[in-house]
């Protein structure tokens, strides 16, 4: 599904900037109401300037948003904006994080391991435990407002 959403966007991108902007924000409105694959091709655009100039910021902030709802090609895009960078550390935690449940994440988190020196690794792996622990904490903050939201919808 996502290699197809890519591929029609990049040709829809293909005939027109005016209409690449459009699609833009219409991928941004789709994002923000919580569609994962709208986060990822978001931040792919801005991360490899296809059709928006080129900001790791912009790219992290929606890869982050996905990676965040569990979205495994969100964790990779996180790990390569900063494989980009050379933060080899950092870029293990973003791998690492769902390594456990997708081979391409474990593949990734193993071959940037095998950059790293020995002190780097250690660094790397509390970094990556920390990371865990925080995306943890924020997911449950979400599921949180998301049942309290249910409860005000039902008491109304």
């Amino acid at each position: 599904m996502m290699n197809v959403l890519k591929f029609a966007i990049l040709l829809l991108l293909s005939t027109s900037l005016a209409f690449a902007r459009e699609t833009t924000e219409r991928l941004k409105s789709m994002a923000l109401a919580g569609d994962t694959d709208a986060m990822v091709v978001l931040g792919g655009r801005f991360h490899h300037a296809d059709g928006e100039k080129q900001s790791y910021i912009e790219a992290a902030r929606w890869y982050r948003m996905a990676a965040v709802k569990r979205d495994f090609d969100g964790a990779y895009g996180m790990g390569t904006v900063y494989v980009n960078q050379k933060d080899y550390v950092t870029a293990y935690s973003w791998f690492a994080l769902y390594a456990s449940e997708e081979v391409g994440l474990r593949e990734a988190r193993d071959g940037v391991y095998s950059l790293l020196s020995a002190e780097k690794k250690t660094e790397a792996v509390e970094a990556a435990a920390k990371l865990k622990d925080a995306i943890t904490k924020e997911q449950a903050e979400m599921l949180r407002r998301h049942i309290e939201k249910a409860r005000t919808n039902d008491a109304s």
